[in-house]
């Protein structure tokens, strides 16, 4: 029944979304129902493989799901990151770069259909390692030092820095320096949840009609997501005997900074506008 659950929720939100897109007139948002579609086979595939009708499907399923959130995310970060950052910080403009976002999209993609494929080696490095510097660059094309005081652009900036990090460890993983894992978790934990957990507390002070500055409570929470990223990426890979405790310790990080936000926002979204 859970498996069930889990697994009818995706095509469900793509139903729930089809009418009010329509209504609208925005037919470029049904790239990202299909978007959440191929998704869903890949939390098939998952499943498959717990519910013990298939043997090797659940890591496919894994990479496709990480792989698409987080192409969706270098997508996105063009122009969600730079515009963000203008309306925040005082006399920014960027100046976009068409070539440079295509590139980090590409090599990105390429990249992933190396590890979705099982590619290791030499060519699976290769790609990894023109995502990793084709991102760098454009993550330090945005950056401003200014960013350090003001939570709600510091996390994402650090989540997209945590991607970075990942395509750095699909490098050592392509020569077996460290686990394909190690990649995997700086990615979904470091890289998905903490811009995640930015945009949503963004998203939440805007659709309250509060000023777009985050509270101590969710600065808080965005140190705890980080930290659980550091707990399950980057110690595992000097202490690998210390892993189980890691996990604990990065587990209750992730659940505290996202109870935070439930808790912190809960009140001002759920309260009757009448």
């Amino acid at each position: 029944m859970i498996a069930g659950v889990d697994f009818t929720f995706l095509p469900l939100l793509v139903f729930w979304l089809i009418k009010p897109i329509l209504n609208i007139g925005s037919f470029k948002y049904f790239g990202y129902l299909l978007l959440v579609l191929v998704m869903a086979v890949g939390n098939a595939l998952i499943h498959a493989q717990v519910l013990g009708f298939t043997t090797l499907s659940a890591d496919l399923g894994v990479n496709l799901e990480i792989a698409l959130i987080v192409i969706g995310l270098v997508f996105s970060a063009g122009w969600v990151l730079p515009s963000v950052m203008e309306r925040s910080l005082s006399g920014v403009i960027y100046i976009q770069n068409p070539l440079l976002d295509v590139v980090a999209v590409a090599s990105s993609i390429v990249a992933f259909i190396c590890l979705i494929l099982d590619v290791t080696g030499f060519l699976l490095a290769l790609t990894a390692l023109i995502a990793l510097v084709i991102n760098a660059a454009r993550l330090a094309t945005w950056f401003d030092r200014r960013i350090l005081f003001v939570p709600l652009l510091w996390v994402l900036y650090l989540g997209y820095a945590w991607l970075i990090l990942g395509f750095g460890l699909l490098v050592l993983a392509a020569y077996q320096v460290v686990t394909v894992s190690l990649a995997l978790h700086a990615f979904a934990v470091g890289g998905i949840a903490a811009i995640s957990l930015g945009l949503m507390s963004r998203l939440a002070l805007g659709q309250a009609g509060q000023a777009l500055k985050a509270s101590n409570v969710m600065a808080i929470a965005f140190i705890l997501i980080n930290i659980a990223a550091v707990f399950l990426v980057l110690l595992p890979a000097v202490l690998p005997d210390w892993y189980s405790s890691f996990v604990v310790i990065s587990s209750y990080s992730w659940l505290a900074a996202f109870s935070l936000f439930v808790v912190y926002y809960a009140p001002s979204l759920t309260e009757s506008e009448y």
